[in-house]
């Protein structure tokens, strides 16, 4: 899956739900970098990797966080890689608790998805897998698949998480945003303005207009 932005995942389940996220992107390259706050000295070496071609045919992945204890230095050191990344070599994926504490400039640069809470790594894995299968039926108009899936498969998911997750899946290729998929990101990112959302409404968002709930 390819994508032009760098992804930051923030909230309480950050860590949970951007680790979750890895296998989605591509290979992870190396050991996270700044769990104990990310050094100047951690965020060249990032930079060194995002510069060098991985061996094999999928693209890399650097996973890197919490960025709202980071050095000043070390993300102001980020900047351009995060800005001018090549998506077919390696691909940043962040996280931070408190998307506050971060810099602006690192927050300016990236796409976010919020993690509400908390919760095990298979969870997070199960709502990545369903988020990306309902935005591949919903854009191929499968629309008992989008039924089936949401009303089954997604039936212990937390469903602001599932939003979220699927507004991320057509996020992260930004560039092919266009048809069915630019229509299905719009009322995804409507229906995400909210504080909570209900199985009928991320239904409806999913189904599109004419069809009978």
């Amino acid at each position: 899956m390819r994508y032009d932005s760098a992804l930051l995942f923030h909230g309480p389940g950050a860590k949970e739900a951007s680790e979750a996220f890895l296998p989605t992107v591509g290979r992870v390259l190396t050991e996270p970098f700044g769990q104990c706050g990310l050094k100047i000295e951690e965020a060249r070496q990032i930079i060194e990797l995002m510069l060098d071609s991985p061996l094999g045919d999928d693209p890399g992945v650097v996973w890197v966080g919490p960025l709202d204890v980071a050095a000043q230095n070390a993300t102001d050191v980020l900047l351009k890689c995060l800005e001018e990344f090549d998506p077919d070599i390696v691909r940043p994926v962040l996280w931070a608790n408190d998307l506050g504490a971060v810099s602006d400039t690192i927050v300016s640069r990236c796409l976010h998805r919020w993690c509400p809470e908390s919760s095990s790594k298979e969870d997070q894995e199960g709502l990545i897998r369903i988020a990306f299968e309902l935005v591949d039926a919903a854009t191929s108009g499968d629309d008992l698949k989008v039924v089936e899936l949401l009303l089954e498969g997604a039936k212990d998911l937390e469903l602001y998480g599932l939003l979220e997750s699927a507004a991320q899946a057509l996020a992260v290729e930004y560039k092919q945003l266009v048809g069915l998929r630019f229509a299905l990101w719009e009322r995804l990112r409507t229906l995400g303005l909210r504080k909570s959302v209900s199985r009928t409404e991320l239904l409806a968002a999913f189904l599109g207009d004419g069809h009978e709930l």
